[in-house]
């Protein structure tokens, strides 16, 4: 993977030392561009950076992520085995797109927004 797209995709910035990983970062701490080259991203010819950009836009709010994390979902066929356990091998994928709904909902609550967050999901 590119340095450019592995930084888009899973850096921390310094100033966000609270944050474990990508997923983590408060929305005031994410710049326009980085949003906008994840939204790219939802283009690229390899289906797991589409797939991790999807995750990391649905956790971080914003709907571009949250529609084609549902599409991807809706074939599951397709997906399986992009996030694999480190440890242990086992598929961690449906995992992880369940975690970026859970941020989508936690996000959309802080915003005032829960309730249609949760039709949206559903």
């Amino acid at each position: 993977m590119k340095k450019d797209i592995k930084d888009l995709l899973y850096s921390v910035p310094p100033n966000a030392d609270y944050a474990v990983d990508a997923t983590d970062i408060d929305a005031e701490d994410i710049p326009r561009s980085r949003v906008q080259g994840v939204i790219e991203l939802l283009g690229h010819s390899e289906e797991s950076i589409r797939f991790a950009a999807a995750r990391l836009l649905t956790s971080w709010g914003y709907r571009e992520g949250l529609f084609y994390l549902s599409n991807a979902l809706c074939r599951a066929d397709d997906i399986g085995e992009f996030e694999i356990h480190r440890l242990y091998g086992y598929d961690e994928t449906f995992k992880l797109a369940l975690a970026a709904l859970v941020g989508y909902f936690t996000r959309s609550s802080d915003r005032g927004h829960g309730e249609e967050a949760r039709r949206e999901i559903f």
